[in-house]
């Protein structure tokens, strides 16, 4: 039975998979490490070692690394298969091999970080979060998507579950349609932020969710940048089928339309927006909106293309600056459409109300004038709200049917979810606005989050073990999300709104130019903050950007005009109205919320949210900014890992221990390094366990002493080392166990083949009347009897097996050859390896010493196992072997007949000018020499070695280069004559082989004498003519060789053969002892089932205490939250209270109120001054 630390050895084999592709899925688990997947054990610790890392596993295909429980992903811009298969990395296969599969026991994967949120949830009890950021173009769509895929795979089943995961996979096509459009680093880049929750119940079964979205990239539906694209619901219209676009006026040119035309860029790569269009609709009628609600969100995205039309021209209206339609077929289209009256529309474009106080309190109603800019900037601004309330809409149906389906499953307070946040990383372009400032805070605001809940939860750790550690301090971003949002003093939103609240007589600019200018008094002193030229600069995590503040202003204003909601209300279509549901109230004189406001309203909430749960994240990296598959930038990568932090990440981490694990997942790691623990059954506390496992391996580990602590539940390592050097010593001891557990493999497989050849093997002696050794009866068997050491290390590295060729036998004989003195033979040690294809004779010539030649400046390094010959067994003729109980068996190969030197391969002299070894020149006093075995040229320095070469015609030692000596056999090709214990064994697998090869290899059994056949060529050793084996009476166990007369002459002693009553018994003492085996094994598996369900038990109880704990914590935490911001309400209202609040328009505001002239602006004013001279 094999332990579980060492599977996999053949991975088909150990994990039972029903196919090829699940078994190459597998070699995920099984690859080699390349670089650090887990960065905290990175040697080179700084931002280009860990650069260089991350571009070396890229290089191997190899995205995903890790800097403890924070993935890092690499984006590739290529779908990336499983070595050695055809199928994806994200495939179903690969989803097996990660569930149920802790984060430490897997290679680093978007699957791994799902699996590690989704078992948490359901063992902990506790929501979960996972928070993907990057660049734009980093993949973080591609992750959020593997992330639903993944839990929707392996959470439970059920009708109302299988709903709810449609409704989830669905969802993303139509958000991405809506949300997502193509721009210069990405081609289907979010351009809004979504949090989406997955709600499960208490088995883990998803029965609802909610989609939360922040901050839709408004501007890019009337102006999209320079060769990138607005959203792809517009491209997906304009390709659909005339039929449609018929419906809606739609021809098939999209540079008809402004909004689409001005970008220069209407497709993308790869895309067919047709097929897109059909998927978007079947995914709307998947999220719960029927198809003619479908058809009036259609109806509204082509509304909003007909309006980008509409154009004016400037023109006097009452003395001041209006304009009028240059050309209406782009508003009457949009009229059309919508069910509004064109020329109302006509009427709130070209003109804005504005209503006065009169004295008396009479309340007086003026159509102000718009210029062609601010009739531009309204047309625009309807635009905008209208595709912004329908990608709410969407949002909120998508919301609706979520909780419809998880009324009818669960009750709330058995609920957790998984939030997974895709919002817009973090942007730095050469002019950035309101929009990167907005997006930048939020990324602000999760790196702060990050800091805080890795730093918070590492400390924790500590703490809730009760170890001995150093607090950690590190730097945050506290500064920057304060300069952005503070109130005292105020931060950039703060101003921005007191400057758009007070300046309403001023044209955009002088807003845009007074912002900045009170921006720059507040934060003078701020070292966050500085002035650059017509804009500021904010020194953010991820580096200095500045921003330009033109069009600040407007942007923040992010409202409609009463007017124009009014006019949207008033619409013939039920749907249009719906989505201007605001009651409007002409004498409301709150003031609107504004852009920058609601973000940072909208990111409290988000932070909130996200401390509510237990967080994972995942960091994504562009590999290149031209999206070319496979490159990788260093530069431009490590730029982001710079303002990630990753380097930073990593210094948390290590800042107090390296490596970390729970008792039993140390414990089942490494337990083969104590003989307490492994193999027998362990029967004591994990903690006991792991200073077992210590206690053994500090006297090969000194670091290890210094670096351990133990904790509660867990043990710690300081250094990185010491885990590497605990490591090192695992591979070592499961390579012996995996050598042990091969050998006992290949023996048994061996075995069960060997007793099918031994019979007919005894067959053939029976016949022949063969007398049999009592030894070779149920000897046990292996096949490899060579001992596992060096020599036989460098043995198979001389060989240099091909893979179709495998060792099925070796074993140390004595080959019996002519001694160079007279008439004399001797038995040489000789290492015998049999393969599938032939037989190798090979010498063990024993430690050499390096050989110098100071002239030639090299030395020789002698091999210490040298080739004698190779014997292929399509050449064999037959075995030989005698009657009598001896350890002889003659092998008779095809003899060769004597040829000439071969020197046909040789270079030619003129070849080569110096030494193909040392580099020397060749000269009058250095001569070329051919080497008889490569052809080359060498000097004489390194090629003085004399060996004979029969298989190329030398039978007489002859010159060769000394680096060959070793790789060419030197024996000729004659009858070899082996003394062996495994005789039987080798006559079986030679007759096997021999039968596989193609032909049959005879074995016979010869009665005294046996004839040897000589080669006819200078060299042969064979031990003469004969070879005579005499029986005599057994004074010893032990056979005597002489050479006598020409004849090899063995003296064997006389033994009883085995009978069949003797042969029956050892079989049935064989059967007895499999018993007691059999026995024993289960035992030992009953004993370990008793002590794993005692584990079990024990770590299920101390997960329900750590569940208890963390309830509790989180409880504490959540009332600690509540009781500040209700202290915070109470200060703001007492602070509110003593205030003096605006009076309305015209009364007596206190000191601070503005006067009516001040608050109408100056058009009206002038139109006032014009109706008085007229008067």
């Amino acid at each position: 039975i094999l332990p579980a630390c060492l599977v996999p050895l053949r991975l088909e084999a150990f994990f039972g998979f029903a196919s090829m592709a699940q078994a190459g899925a597998a070699a995920l688990l099984d690859a080699r490490e390349v670089g650090v997947s887990d960065m905290v054990l990175l040697r080179n610790l700084s931002n280009a070692g860990i650069t260089e890392n991350l571009r070396v596993r890229h290089r191997e295909g190899l995205i995903y690394s890790s800097v403890g429980p924070v993935l890092v992903a690499v984006n590739p811009y290529t779908w990336l298969q499983v070595p050695g298969t055809t199928f994806s990395i994200y495939s179903s296969e690969v989803m097996k091999l990660y569930s149920f599969k802790s984060r430490l026991d897997v290679p680093p994967h978007i699957f791994a970080t799902a699996e590690a949120a989704f078992r948490q949830l359901v063992l902990e009890e506790e929501s979960q979060c996972v928070i993907i950021s990057g660049e734009s173009g980093a993949g973080k769509t591609e992750a959020s998507k593997q992330i639903q895929n993944y839990v929707a795979a392996i959470s439970g089943g059920g009708d109302n579950v299988e709903q709810v995961k449609t409704i989830f996979l669905q969802s993303n096509q139509v958000l991405e349609a809506f949300g997502n459009a193509k721009t210069l680093r990405n081609n289907n880049s979010s351009r809004f932020g979504k949090y989406l929750e997955i709600l499960f119940d208490r088995a883990g079964r998803p029965v609802g969710g909610r989609c939360r979205n922040y901050l839709l990239e408004k501007r890019r539906v009337v102006r999209p940048g320079r060769g990138e694209r607005s959203f792809h619901i517009f491209y997906q219209l304009m390709r659909a089928s005339d039929k449609v676009r018929t419906t809606f006026g739609l021809g098939d040119d999209a540079s008809a339309f402004q909004y689409l035309s001005c970008s220069g860029a209407f497709d993308v790569p790869g895309v067919d927006d047709a097929a897109e269009f059909e998927s978007t609709l079947s995914s709307l009628t998947a999220i719960g909106i029927p198809p003619k609600r479908s058809k009036a969100i259609l109806r509204c995205v082509a509304a909003v293309l007909h309006i980008g039309n509409a154009s004016f021209v400037g023109k006097l209206v009452e003395g001041s600056d209006g304009c009028e339609l240059e050309d209406s077929q782009g508003l009457d289209s949009f009229s059309s459409l919508t069910g509004i009256e064109a020329a109302a529309l006509d009427h709130v474009l070209r003109s804005r109300r504005f209503e006065t106080m009169a004295p008396g309190g009479a309340v007086e109603a003026y159509d102000v004038p718009q210029n062609v800019a601010q009739a531009s900037a309204a047309r625009d601004g309807l635009a905008k709200a209208v595709f912004e309330r329908l990608f709410d809409h969407v949002v909120a149906c998508l919301n609706a049917l979520l909780e419809g389906q998880q009324s009818e499953t669960a009750s709330s307070e058995d609920l957790r979810s998984i939030g997974v946040l895709d919002i817009y990383g973090f942007e730095i372009f050469e002019k950035n606005g309101f929009e990167q400032l907005c997006i930048n805070y939020v990324n602000e605001s999760l790196q702060q989050i990050f800091i805080e809940l890795t730093l918070r939860a590492e400390q924790d750790e500590y703490q809730r073990e009760k170890i001995q550690w150093t607090p950690i301090t590190f730097c945050d971003n506290k500064d920057v999300q304060l300069l952005i949002e503070g109130r005292r003093p105020p931060g950039i939103f703060a101003v921005l709104d007191d400057t758009t609240r007070t300046a309403h007589a001023q044209e955009g600019r002088q807003v845009d130019a007074k912002f900045l200018d009170e921006l720059c008094r507040a934060h003078s002193s701020n070292p966050r903050f500085s002035r650059s030229g017509k804009g500021f600069c904010v020194e953010h995590y991820a580096g200095s950007v500045r921003y330009d503040v033109d069009s600040f202003g407007e942007a923040n204003k992010d409202r409609l005009a009463k007017d124009m909601i009014v006019l949207m209300q008033q619409s013939k279509l039920q749907f249009v109205q719906s989505l201007f549901p605001e009651i409007v109230d002409s004498n409301d004189r709150r003031l609107e919320p504004t852009a920058g406001s609601k973000m940072v309203k909208q990111c409290g909430a988000l932070m909130k949210a996200l401390k509510d749960c237990t967080p994972h994240y995942v960091r994504c990296i562009k590999s290149n900014d031209k999206k070319a598959a496979m490159h990788f930038d260093s530069s431009r990568v490590e730029h982001q890992v710079t303002y990630l932090g990753l380097l930073e990440n990593v210094q948390v981490r290590r800042a107090g221990f390296a490596y970390r694990a729970e008792f039993s997942r140390f414990l089942e790691r490494f337990k083969i390094l104590s003989s307490e623990t492994y193999p027998s059954v362990f029967r004591g506390s994990d903690r006991d366990g792991c200073m077992a496992i210590c206690t053994a391996a500090k006297s090969k580990l000194r670091t290890l002493s210094e670096d351990v602590q133990m904790g509660k539940t867990m043990i710690f390592l300081r250094r990185p080392e010491t885990f590497f050097g605990l490591e090192r010593l695992r591979e070592k001891r499961i390579g012996s166990y995996a050598a042990r557990i091969q050998k006992r493999w290949r023996a048994f497989v061996s075995r069960r083949h060997l007793l099918q050849l031994r019979k007919a093997v005894s067959r053939l002696y029976d016949g022949s009347e063969k007398v049999r050794m009592r030894a070779s009866f149920l000897r046990p068997y292996s096949g490899v009897y060579l001992p596992q050491d060096d020599v036989s290390d460098e043995l198979f590295e001389l060989l240099q097996l091909p893979q179709d060729e495998r060792v099925v036998f070796s074993d140390v004989v004595k080959q019996w050859q002519l001694a160079p003195g007279p008439l004399q033979a001797t038995g040489v040690r000789r290492l015998l390896v049999v393969t599938t294809k032939a037989v190798y004779l090979l010498e063990d010539m024993g430690r050499r010493s390096p050989v110098p030649r100071p002239s030639a400046g090299t030395s020789w390094n002698p091999l210490r196992v040298e080739l004698r010959r190779i014997l292929e067994i399509r050449s064999l003729r037959k075995i030989v072997v005698s009657s009598t109980p001896d350890s002889f068996v003659v092998i008779k190969p095809v003899v060769l007949e004597r040829r000439e030197p071969d020197k046909s391969f040789w270079e030619s002299d003129k070849a080569r000018v110096s030494c193909a070894a040392t580099g020397l020149s060749f000269g009058l006093l250095r001569r070329r020499h051919h080497c008889r075995f490569s052809g080359k040229l060498y000097c004489k320095e390194v090629c003085s070695q004399l060996h004979p070469l029969p298989d190329f015609g030398w039978y007489t030692p002859t010159r060769v280069y000394d680096g060959s000596v070793g790789h060419f056999c030197t024996d000729v090709v004659e009858d070899v004559v082996l003394q062996m214990e495994r005789k039987s064994e080798l006559v079986a697998i030679l007759q096997w082989l021999g039968s596989t090869a193609g032909g049959a290899l005879d074995v016979n059994v010869e009665s005294c004498p046996i004839t040897l056949s000589r080669s006819p060529c200078e060299g042969s050793k064979v031990p003469g003519s004969r070879l005579v084996f005499q029986v005599e009476p057994a004074r010893t166990f032990d056979e005597h060789v002489s050479f006598h007369d020409g004849a090899l002459v063995v003296r064997v002693p006389e033994v009883r053969g085995i009978t069949t009553e003797a042969m029956r018994a050892l079989r049935k003492k064989d059967q007895q002892r499999a018993k007691l085996r059999e026995q024993r094994r289960q035992e030992e598996a009953r004993i370990r089932q008793e002590a794993e369900a005692a584990r079990a038990e024990r770590q299920e109880q101390e997960r329900r205490r750590r569940v208890r704990e963390s309830k509790a914590r989180k409880q504490a935490e959540r009332e600690a939250r509540e009781q500040e911001e209700a202290a915070a309400e109470a200060r703001a209202a007492a602070n509110a209270a003593k205030r003096q609040s605006v009076g309305r328009f015209g009364s007596a505001g206190g000191p601070n109120a503005k006067s009516g002239s001040q608050l109408v602006g100056g058009e009206l004013a002038a139109v006032l001054a014009r109706r008085q001279q007229t008067t």
